[in-house]
């Protein structure tokens, strides 16, 4: 993650040309950390080792919080007010929170501009505004981390109300790469859990990803949806009700679309992703009487002959689809032939 945070912050040539000199230099002898932060420093003129030696010379990794967002009278640019902080999974308050900074390569992503990279400059003091040209002279979504190159999270919160809305429809057209928007669903998450967000913002931006169908989201999807289910089920049953049809909402479109069976055209992506939605159709849409009736077909067949009745059960639904059946009946058949056939 450090390696692509500093290819990033130096672009492709600079990254390559700074390698190859410390290479050349270096070559039959050792080396160490610093003079390749000055190989880099070198050839892009850029303050490489006071940037790094934040990241590598101490513990965990910062959360760059949105706490203003102003637009221009003319929308020609939006002024972001930032402060940053150290990320703490638990949320926890340590004393050393304090005094903890990194210098922060800010870059970003948006609306209205066709998924280019913006560098906002580096962030090393504990506030920072910077300024976004707005293309079109309209409101839009940015997304800070754009592509998603900095171990870092970024908390949207003070600005939720406005931002959640922008964001959600930048991943319903699709207009977010699917890094970024993966990145900003697993950041909710993260800061959920830290108690720094909202779960009702987080449920909301969720709430976007009804027709998203790409692996890599998808796999931040499922992370997220578990999640959240084990939390739920200890609470109460109406809760617990609630978000079953919740998680079912999500994906019962893509499950639709994606069916149970692989096709020949499907690339490795998309077996995994058929993989994923089944999984996610095991936890949330298993008392629906048409899944269970295909679960149960699916597993008779493959039960009368396992070997040319294989593609009935492929090794990457299997488990699921044993968990529907298992689910869905009392007989102790079932539970008997799973022991054998497992």
């Amino acid at each position: 993650s450090v390696v692509r945070l500093i290819y990033s912050y130096l672009g492709h040539e600079n990254f390559q040309k700074g390698l190859q000199a410390y290479m050349a230099k270096h070559k039959y002898s050792n080396a160490l950390t610093n003079q390749l932060w000055q190989a880099w420093a070198d050839v892009s003129g850029m303050p490489v080792r006071d940037v790094m030696a934040t990241w590598t010379e101490q513990m965990g990794y910062p959360v760059v919080t949105v706490t203003k967002v102003e637009w221009a009278e003319d929308l020609s640019k939006a002024t972001l007010s930032l402060e940053q902080k150290w990320f703490i999974a638990d949320g926890s308050d340590k004393s050393e929170q304090k005094n903890k900074l990194w210098s922060i390569p800010l870059m970003a992503t948006m609306g209205d501009n066709d998924g280019e990279l913006i560098h906002l400059g580096v962030m090393s003091d504990r506030k920072m505004k910077v300024d976004v040209e707005l293309p079109k002279g309209r409101k839009t979504w940015i997304k800070l981390n754009g592509q998603q190159h900095v171990p870092m999270r970024v908390n949207y919160e003070p600005v939720a109300e406005e931002f959640t809305v922008l964001f959600s429809d930048a991943i319903l057209s699709k207009d977010m790469i699917a890094n970024d928007r993966a990145g900003l669903l697993l950041d909710s998450y993260a800061l959920a859990k830290a108690g720094s967000v909202d779960p009702g913002s987080l449920i909301t931006l969720l709430s976007a990803f009804q027709k998203e169908d790409t692996m890599p989201v998808y796999s931040a999807m499922e992370e997220v949806l578990i999640g959240l289910k084990k939390i739920v089920q200890n609470s109460s049953p109406e809760l617990n009700a609630r978000f079953q049809q919740f998680g079912a909402s999500i994906i019962k479109e893509t499950a639709d679309r994606l069916g149970w069976d692989s096709q020949e055209d499907d690339g490795h992506l998309t077996a995994l992703l058929r993989s994923t939605v089944v999984r996610l159709t095991a936890a949330f849409l298993a008392d629906d009487a048409d899944v269970q009736k295909e679960a149960i077909e699916r597993f008779e067949k493959y039960a009368e002959d396992p070997v040319n009745n294989h593609a009935e059960l492929s090794s990457d639904i299997k488990t699921s689809v044993v968990r529907i059946v298992l689910g869905s009946t009392d007989d102790a058949d079932y539970y008997e032939k799973c022991l054998e056939l497992i």
